[in-house]
């Protein structure tokens, strides 16, 4: 999603749908999901206002994309991650305030390069049945036609001028596509130069695709953290692929500032 004013940042999530060469981040038509059968989801907010996913993976540590904390960095305060809750109001889950947030030091935005940050908690996160770490992904390259489930809390549907933001975890199922196929199909854009190696591409079924606010969100293959979703070309629900970047080509980083 391409932001116009980093102390706004949250806020340009829900208007960027509105121009055709914006990106943008949310589930549309997905499936109504429990947070029990995917324990790892968190949703991030800043000053109340939820607008990132992201996966925890210690009982300190939080990923997300980096874009996700542009304009926060300096200000961790601001940033509160919630755990163990299938709604987006955070009901019947904990919510766990921000002490330090790490984003990659090679992060290029655009076009979205190293687009990983780590959120670390001020408190340990509470683990239980609806809260769980997952494990990352190891260094194999992930090739094509591999199955993946994608989760999160970003808008359902929108029209001219209104959008709608479901109250529950949406999910949707994903398959993976070469990094080739995934850059031809971004030929009637202007982004296919941006389908570098550490991407992962993936389609769903028709109409189905993320869109705004599910942005730093997991994709998760095999019960591990394959992708954190950095962007896709509006409008959400066509055929272009949504593009992750690949934990495999992160995850020094990303272990080099966990705790």
């Amino acid at each position: 999603m391409k932001f116009i004013a980093l102390t706004s940042f949250f806020f340009i999530c829900l208007i960027s749908f509105s121009f055709q060469e914006e990106l943008s981040q949310f589930i549309v038509n997905g499936e109504n999901a429990n947070i029990q059968d995917h324990p790892y989801m968190v949703n991030i907010a800043s000053t109340g206002f939820s607008y990132c996913g992201g996966a925890i993976l210690t009982q300190r540590s939080v990923v997300t994309a980096a874009h996700c904390l542009l304009g926060v960095l300096s200000r961790p305060f601001l940033v509160t991650a919630t755990v163990g809750s299938s709604y987006r109001n955070g009901r019947d889950g904990q919510s766990y305030r921000a002490l330090r947030l790490f984003s990659h030091p090679d992060f290029v935005y655009p076009p979205y390069v190293n687009d990983i940050a780590i959120i670390r908690t001020t408190t340990r996160i509470q683990l239980s049945s609806f809260v769980q770490p997952i494990p990352l992904a190891g260094y194999d390259y992930i090739g094509i036609n591999v199955s993946g489930i994608f989760t999160g809390f970003g808008v359902s549907g929108y029209g001219p001028i209104l959008v709608r933001l479901p109250n529950q975890l949406q999910k949707m199922n994903t398959t993976t596509i070469s990094n080739d196929e995934c850059r031809e199909k971004y030929k009637v854009t202007d982004r296919y130069d941006w389908v570098v190696d550490q991407k992962l591409c993936v389609i769903s079924t028709p109409r189905t695709s993320v869109c705004a606010m599910d942005s730093g969100g997991p994709l998760v293959i095999n019960g591990e953290l394959a992708g954190i979703l950095v962007w896709r070309i509006f409008p959400c629900g066509d055929e272009l692929p949504d593009v992750f970047v690949r934990i495999s080509a992160v995850r020094q980083w990303i272990n080099s500032v966990l705790l």
